[in-house]
């Protein structure tokens, strides 16, 4: 339902603004609410691994449609089933005999009762690798950000007309961070189903990172247009300052598919959640 009144608030706000009628109020305020709204419910959805990540993957598709004017919703779905075969794809090439479907999260502030995590293995860099890959694709994959200088004022239209630098880059930051977030959440999953030590995985993510950047930093241009110059200090900076960020989204995602509103509510809370393959447990 949620989606169904994104798309529809965007196609009302857009015929409304082309008549000139201004942003509706109502419309307004429909979309500050269910930008709220995608925090909060999927904190009461069920701690199903599988159930859990589509809860929160259709609740950050909400607020991205709000800010979407061309094609970008569409990206967004795209890079969700991708997420889905990834992770589907890591856990059964991970030797697991279990059915996903009858595996949770751990309630937030409950330890598994195994102890220890694996060491890495070789298969651990394909799963930096994708990390890193997934992470790139996230951010340059609507292909309307081509440098810091190239965004379109009119992506915010169903939240507000009236010009506010703040709010403004505010709401375009948080469309920016949604991709992200969503790989995140399922870097998190696939580290916390297979037991992976995450920390561990993180610093081999940062070692591709780093080439990554190193290949940029030797495309900047001292030449040319300003756009081309631009262009090419935006991407070494974008490769350098996302790694800085994905470890305060690694957290936020932790929160997002292991916290449960009710569960915490009669079961206290403490530290970070992982989850037992070997004694799965049904709802």
């Amino acid at each position: 339902m949620m989606v169904v009144a994104s798309v529809y608030l965007v196609h009302s706000t857009a015929y409304s603004i082309t008549q000139k009628e201004g942003l509706p109020y109502i419309n307004q305020l429909s979309a500050w609410t269910l930008l709220a709204l995608s925090f909060i419910l999927p904190l009461f959805g069920s701690r199903n691994v599988m159930g859990r990540l589509l809860s929160v993957t259709a609740s950050f598709l909400c607020p991205f449609l709000l800010l979407c004017i061309r094609h970008e919703g569409f990206f967004y779905i795209a890079l969700s089933i991708a997420m889905f075969l990834w992770l589907l794809l890591e856990f059964y090439l991970a030797g697991n005999n279990v059915q996903i479907a009858m595996l949770k999260f751990a309630t937030w502030g409950r330890e598994s009762s195994k102890g220890g995590e694996r060491v890495l293995e070789w298969s651990d860099v394909r799963r930096a690798y994708f990390f890193l890959f997934f992470t790139v694709l996230a951010f340059f994959g609507t292909g309307n950000i081509a440098s810091v200088n190239s965004f379109d004022p009119s992506f915010v239209y169903c939240f507000i007309t009236v010009f506010s630098p703040f709010i403004m880059g505010s709401l375009l930051l948080f469309k920016i961070i949604i991709p992200f977030l969503l790989v995140t959440c399922f870097f998190h999953a696939i580290c916390t189903l297979i037991e992976i030590p995450t920390r561990a995985l993180f610093y081999m993510f940062l070692v591709m990172s780093d080439f990554m950047a190193l290949h940029f930093f030797f495309l900047i241009r001292t030449e040319g247009s300003w756009l081309d110059i631009g262009t090419s200090l935006s991407h070494y900076v974008i490769s350098m300052s996302t790694t800085l960020f994905l470890i305060v989204l690694l957290f936020i995602a932790r929160f997002v598919t292991t916290f449960n509103i009710e569960k915490s509510a009669k079961e206290g809370d403490c530290v970070l959640p992982r989850v037992s393959i070997g004694r799965p447990h049904r709802d």
